[in-house]
C-alpha cells in the first residue's frame, strides 16, 4: 500500500520540466531587463563625453579662429608699412 501511495504522490506532483521552463524564462526576462538598462547606463556616460569633446573641440575651433584674425591684423599692419615705406621713398 504504501509503494501505491509513493507512486501516487509522485505522478501528482507537478514535473520539474513545468518549473524549468518558467524559471528559465523568467531570468531570460531578468537578463535582458538588466541588460538593457546597463546599456541605457553606458550610451548615457558616452553622450556626456562626446558632449564635453563636442565643447572642448568648439572651443579650440573659437581659439584657432581669434588666433588666425590677430595673424591676419599682423599681416595688415606689415603690409601697411612696407606700402607707407615705398610711398617715404
Amino acid at each position: 500500500m504504501q509503494k501505491y501511495l509513493c507512486n501516487t504522490l509522485r505522478l501528482l506532483a507537478p514535473p520539474k520540466c513545468c518549473f524549468t521552463q518558467s524559471f528559465k524564462n523568467a531570468s531570460n526576462f531578468l537578463y535582458e531587463r538588466a541588460r538593457a538598462g546597463e546599456n541605457v547606463h553606458f550610451l548615457k556616460i558616452q553622450r556626456e563625453q562626446l558632449m564635453k569633446l563636442r565643447s572642448k573641440l568648439m572651443m579650440q575651433k573659437v581659439q584657432v579662429i581669434e588666433k588666425i584674425d590677430k595673424v591676419d591684423e599682423q599681416i595688415e599692419r606689415i603690409t601697411a608699412k612696407s606700402d607707407e615705406d615705398k610711398q617715404a621713398h
